[in-house]
């Protein structure tokens, strides 16, 4: 017997003293508090707990507790895919298939995994006998063992080897079925197989739910998000100090849940992942525009900007709608500001897009824009165009901006198609809308001041 064998024989005697401990402490309590009394009726109920901990303590005896296990081992089972994900009430059979050789073609599987975490499903009441076959010692579990039909790490607990041999049967039964067994509950899915000249005829398959799998990318996930280096680099970047350990964020990742409030009821792994399963984004790339500049339209203030801010557009005015008969509160008038910052917002996103073309494209014979649409999405052409430059310098042409824009907003208001028949913006609401759009122009001009003075600076020093 090599030492992994010896080390594993000694976690599994230490293992069940533990379990065996505890039982035996909760009765030593129990026990010491009806010794304290003086009711005759609690030394009758001394003498059976002192005969409940003789018992106790006989039926964790080491050999005493494995023939005990190995017996109950049938009522749960090992499990890598599992029926009750897919429905809690299927009781179909699950799949320990840990071995199989690892995929060559790229595909993500429980195969790719160096040491999958086994599952348990079954009887609550027997996974410690399941917790039991998990033990393991330098990188070889009982579980391992068990499988091969090596009975060594029990040689040295067992009576004799017969008995040690009839613990690896019983223990068997909760990796191998007898019968394998789907359910009405279970999803099923018929594969069609070329038929020849005879009927068609199908393979019908049952798909498992991975949870070893799963609780891989569930590990793998919160110790990238919340270990402690986890958050000690996340503290550095918020504290702009440097870090050796990179932050990663998970995009587009969604929560599922299983099992309610009484996530065992699924399995072994589900408890201990209360429940929580991530799934990553799978879906396919959304359609990205690429921008070009806005050459040969009079102004973005048309076509191109329905096309990105029609939505909030409409938003606006579906909510201007609902609170029209309302009195004027702080809540309203807040919502209403926040609803033109996103407008403005996709402005400016779309602003920062057409900056990265080449400066000086709106010097262009087929750039029809106004001289403060061209400021705004040119702003670079100042370094080589001085009339531009004084432009930029004398023209206020961010109110401009803000006064185009306003008037969008009013147009959307009225409605495209049909005309709103509550609301009627004038000039009043075009001044409102230009005073909360100006100030964030403005702010923007300034950026692009800055923005220049320091490249100035740079290039002198």
């Amino acid at each position: 017997m090599d030492n992994s064998q010896q080390g594993l024989s000694a976690k599994i005697v230490d293992y069940i003293a533990a379990r065996g401990q505890d039982k035996l402490e909760k009765l030593d309590k129990d026990i010491d508090k009806l010794k304290l009394s003086a009711n005759p009726a609690d030394q009758a109920k001394l003498e059976k707990l002192e005969q409940k901990r003789l018992d106790e303590r006989e039926k964790f005896i080491p050999a005493n507790w494995l023939t005990d296990a190995a017996k109950r081992a049938g009522q749960l089972q090992l499990v890598s895919h599992a029926p009750k994900f897919i429905h809690s009430d299927a009781r179909a059979t699950g799949v320990f298939a840990l071995n199989s050789k690892a995929d060559v073609d790229g595909t993500i599987s429980t195969a790719n995994i160096q040491r999958p975490a086994v599952d348990v499903i079954g009887n609550a009441a027997a996974l410690d006998v399941g917790k039991l076959l998990q033990l393991e010692d330098e990188g070889k579990a009982l579980i391992d063992y068990v499988a091969a039909d090596d009975p060594s790490p029990l040689l040295p607990i067992a009576q004799n080897d017969e008995q040690a041999t009839q613990w690896l049967a019983g223990f068997k039964r909760a990796i191998c079925v007898d019968k394998v067994t789907s359910h009405k509950l279970a999803k099923q899915v018929y594969w069609p197989l070329d038929g020849g000249d005879d009927a068609q005829q199908y393979h019908l398959l049952a798909p498992l739910y991975a949870t070893s799998l799963q609780h891989s990318i569930y590990e793998t996930i919160n110790s990238t998000r919340f270990s402690e280096t986890a958050k000690a680099a996340k503290t550095a970047r918020k504290e702009k100090i440097l870090s050796d350990v990179g932050v990663i964020n998970f995009v587009g990742i969604a929560e599922q849940h299983f099992g309610g409030t009484k996530p065992q009821n699924i399995s072994q792994l589900n408890s201990q992942r209360y429940g929580k399963a991530y799934l990553m984004d799978a879906s396919p790339p959304s359609w990205q525009t690429i921008a070009k500049p806005p050459l040969n339209v009079k102004t973005i203030f048309a076509g191109i900007f329905n096309h990105r801010a029609g939505k909030q557009g409409r938003a606006l005015r579906h909510y201007l709608e609902h609170v029209f008969k309302q009195q004027s509160v702080k809540a309203i008038r807040d919502e209403r500001a926040d609803r033109i910052d996103q407008i403005v917002d996709i402005l400016f996103a779309y602003v920062g897009e057409i900056h990265l073309f080449e400066p000086g494209w709106t010097a262009s014979a087929d750039c029809q824009l106004s001289d403060a649409e061209q400021l705004l999405l040119d702003p670079k052409r100042r370094d080589s165009d001085e009339k531009f430059e004084l432009k930029w310098d004398k023209k206020d042409w961010p109110e401009e901006i803000a006064a185009s824009l306003a008037r969008w907003i009013n147009r959307q208001l009225e409605g495209v198609k049909h005309k709103s028949e509550l609301l009627a913006p004038g000039d009043v609401e075009l001044v409102q809308w230009k005073v909360l759009i100006a100030q964030k122009l403005r702010v923007l001009k300034d950026d692009f001041r800055e923005f220049y003075i320091d490249c100035d600076d740079k290039e002198h020093n």
